[in-house]
């Protein structure tokens, strides 16, 4: 892993204060639950050095565990294998970074967020905030070119992913302590992805997902 951006430091404090504020929060009753969730990406790159391209259409899935009071706060832990990458434009500077005719960059992660919530609201519906960490190894790196064949970009392309991810979502509960979660959240791309030195090139990505997540023990 190369360089960070300045935005590194901004997420990690953010994320340590909400933690700090949920921590001196009084509660009435906490609860710890386990989910499983699931979404569409739409991902690019930026930086300095990033080909002319379009957003690229995947998926991601996973699991998470929760601890969450019945107030205002919560943290959440997720494990999702996620896909990212861009599809390159015919008029770009791939050569430079990747194989000669090069259409699509695949980049498959096994992403792993760490978020405090800062939640509104006590009833049924709960709307939330987020912010946090993500800590992403690389699983999978391939360029798909015009004639369709796809080559390794394992020797291009950093094995770790520092990121950060923040959004906005809606928890309902529908059954005693089961909630449905939908949210959209945007990960920001910290470290280069990009094995060269010279070379300034990140990861952004919006996603969409659902989730549904069920209590593990008895709420206290």
């Amino acid at each position: 892993m190369k360089k960070f951006s300045k935005l590194s430091a901004s997420v990690l404090a953010a994320f340590t204060a909400l933690v700090l504020v949920a921590g001196t929060t009084p509660v009435q009753a906490q609860t710890t639950s386990l989910g499983v969730r699931g979404g569409v990406n739409f991902s690019g790159m930026t930086g300095d050095n990033a080909p002319n391209s379009e957003m690229k259409v995947g998926g991601n899935f996973g699991a998470f565990a929760e601890y969450s009071s019945a107030s205002m706060w919560g943290v959440t832990a997720e494990i999702n294998y996620m896909m990212k990458g861009t599809d390159i434009e015919e008029d770009n500077n791939t050569p430079v970074l990747f194989p000669n005719n090069t259409n699509v960059i695949k980049l498959n992660y096994l992403n792993i967020p760490v978020y405090g919530n800062l939640f509104f609201g006590t009833g049924k519906l709960r709307p939330k905030i987020f912010l946090g960490p993500s800590f992403n190894v690389l699983m999978q790196a391939t360029a798909t070119t015009e004639s369709g064949d796809d080559i390794d970009l394992d020797d291009t392309i950093e094995g770790f992913e520092l990121a950060a991810v923040g959004g906005v979502g809606l928890h309902y509960q529908f059954t005693n302590e089961n909630w449905a979660i939908l949210d959209v959240r945007y990960h920001w791309g910290i470290s280069d992805i990009h094995n060269d030195d010279n070379v300034e090139l990140t990861n952004q990505v919006l996603s969409v997902n659902l989730g549904f997540s069920f209590p593990v023990g008895n709420t206290y």
